[in-house]
């Protein structure tokens, strides 16, 4: 597997885990509004964003990203949440870099 991603599946990829992640950060948002945001949730949030904050950028380049970097941040984010996440950004990226 080649560690530069320049192909549409990786941009298609891209663009699926940044939609996953806003909609991730849209429910937890809403749950806030309703509850307020503990400091734990506060903190899933923030990493949310911080294994996804690049994206923009590297979509902008056209997904010109190192995957085996990208692939880490997003299984950090999985591990350490992925029991409380709607979606798991890892798989959702290795699905829609697949074509599914």
């Amino acid at each position: 597997m080649s560690t530069e991603v320049t192909s549409a599946a990786p941009l298609k990829a891209c663009l699926a885990v940044l939609y996953a992640a806003t909609l991730e950060a849209r429910s937890m948002g809403w749950h806030g509004t309703k509850h307020g945001l503990s400091t734990e949730e506060a903190e899933r949030l923030a990493k949310l964003m911080d294994a996804v904050h690049n994206l923009p950028e590297l979509l902008a380049r056209g997904c010109d990203v190192d995957a085996v970097r990208l692939r880490a941040s997003l299984l950090a984010y999985d591990d350490a949440y992925g029991y409380v996440s709607h979606a798991k950004l890892l798989e959702v990226y290795d699905r829609a870099a697949a074509g599914g």
